[in-house]
């Protein structure tokens, strides 16, 4: 299980402080919280001792595409960059996901998918290499970066699972909060960029799977995961209004704004 040190430090360091302080005004109370003191401060330079070794010993952060093919194409301009980024940004959330299981299955990785959406625990694809599982999480979010918040419930699903390794994947970027608490709990982010790095050095135009999920178009249902039309809202708050629309319906009343 992970443990938060840099938080621990502080609870710790707090509690020392407030012994200190009772010890120093209120002298009847010295004797009984010296060991208690004694115990917190030898538990407060356990835990730097342990931070210092962590950080000594720790592998060096690895980088999303270093994994992937070392073939990296000629000629490869910002131009050709910045239109791979309007191809990720313009795919649904099932196309996405493809996308990133395709680009680790180059990797090596054997790729699956969890539960599916609303049924995932927070984790959307499993991968395996070398007897070793990481989770990943696949965030499609057109506009907003992905902050502290949800790489918190994503560690509290890798905790749950009891599994070290995990890597949170989005279209978008992180704000510096976010990459913060990743840093402090050895999560590996993916970000736009990455992924556009990702795809030049796997070689996508010559990559079928990865170049079928560039070009899917489809919209698909969140809840059931089939295909969605664009339609009229007939009735609610806007009639007339552009919705998706599940194609199931009714058996699948699923709607999001066009």
């Amino acid at each position: 299980m992970r443990i938060q040190t840099k938080t621990l430090h502080w609870d710790v360091a707090q509690a020392l402080a407030v012994t200190a302080a009772a010890m120093l005004f209120l002298p009847p109370l010295r004797k009984v919280l010296l060991w208690p003191s004694v115990a917190l401060a030898v538990v407060l330079a356990a835990l730097a001792a342990l931070a210092l070794a962590r950080r000594k010993f720790a592998p060096k952060p690895r980088k999303f595409n270093e994994a992937i093919s070392s073939h990296v194409p000629g000629g490869a301009t910002e131009l050709i960059r910045k239109s791979l980024a309007e191809k990720i940004n313009n795919l649904d959330w099932l196309p996405f996901e493809q996308l990133v299981m395709g680009l680790y299955a180059t990797a090596g990785y054997t790729v699956k998918r969890s539960a599916g959406p609303h049924a995932d625990g927070g984790v959307d694809l499993i991968l395996l290499k070398n007897k070793m599982k990481t989770l990943a999480q696949c965030k499609h979010w057109k506009v907003a970066d992905v902050d502290e918040k949800e790489l918190k419930e994503f560690l509290g699903a890798l905790t749950q699972q009891r599994i070290e390794d995990g890597i949170f994947v989005t279209a978008r970027e992180f704000t510096p909060g976010a990459r913060r608490f990743a840093a402090m709990n050895n999560l590996l982010l993916v970000g736009e960029k990455d992924l556009v790095r990702m795809l030049e050095e796997a070689d996508w135009q010559n990559n079928s799977t990865l170049k079928a999920a560039l070009e899917q178009s489809r919209k698909f249902c969140p809840r059931c995961q089939k295909d969605m039309v664009l339609k009229n809202a007939d009735s609610g708050p806007n009639p007339g209004s552009r919705v998706w629309v599940c194609t199931t319906r009714p058996v699948c009343n699923y709607t999001v704004n066009a």
